[in-house]
């Protein structure tokens, strides 16, 4: 388990980490007022941001692990927290079903995740 608590941000389709713009830092200010020592981050899916070179899977499960991936390649361990949007909400929803221990909550933010965001809306 982390010492402090960590806060994972995941955007959405073809959306980088700079996507995100002042809202980590914003979030860290505020979060450190009630868990000193948190600690927020963003990850990009695979084919976007810093890993635009990488081929972007198209299954849920592949870009799940490779977050996974990345935390544990950055020394982070868990249960995180995941705030995510649209795609990375799906990513995020994922996270906690395959691994519960991994995940301490998740905030989501328009996921389009069946059934609760039809295709068209």
């Amino acid at each position: 388990m982390n010492q402090v608590p960590t806060w994972v941000l995941l955007r959405g389709l073809t959306r980088e980490s700079g996507h995100w713009g002042e809202f980590p830092r914003q979030l860290s200010e505020v979060l450190a007022t009630q868990q000193p020592g948190v600690r927020v981050m963003s990850l990009d899916l695979p084919g976007n941001g810093t890993l635009y070179r990488q081929a972007s899977p198209s299954r849920v499960p592949a870009l799940l692990e490779a977050c996974r991936d990345e935390l544990l390649r950055r020394g982070v361990h868990g249960p995180i927290y995941l705030l995510a949007m649209s795609l990375g909400g799906m990513v995020a929803c994922e996270w906690a079903l395959r691994y519960p221990q991994e995940v301490a909550g998740t905030v989501l933010i328009n996921t389009s995740l069946r059934p609760y965001s039809p295709l068209l809306q």
